[in-house]
């Protein structure tokens, strides 16, 4: 997130049940949807300053392999290659990962019901 005109952040501060401590989270003022992430414990005064000027840190999105390989699939159109081998291939492709993902399925299906 840039840093707002002023160049500070929003702060507020919540209860870390991890660290069972008071930790400062940030968020750009300037944003209607303002996203808010942690940027330190609150250990004394000075850290509220501090935690005015510093960017939130947000842990890393979760992939989608299956959103993932799904789009790569419709990706790749078997129509526009102009090659009979190439088509083979990609046609090959596409029904392994098709195969792959209803193993997927077929396992979470399974294991939520046992």
């Amino acid at each position: 997130m840039p840093t707002s005109s002023r160049g500070t952040y929003e702060v507020r501060a919540l209860w870390s049940e991890d660290d069972e401590e008071v930790e400062l989270h940030t968020a750009d003022w300037k944003y209607d949807l303002a996203v808010f992430g942690r940027v330190r414990l609150l250990r004394s005064l000075a850290d509220v300053a501090a935690a005015r000027r510093e960017t939130p840190k947000f842990p890393a999105l979760v992939r989608d392999y299956r959103l993932e390989a799904i789009r790569a699939m419709d990706s790749v159109n078997v129509d526009r290659l102009n090659n009979a081998y190439v088509e083979e291939i990609a046609t090959a492709i596409h029904g392994n990962t098709a195969a792959l993902l209803h193993l997927a399925d077929v396992i979470v299906r399974t294991n939520s019901t046992v």
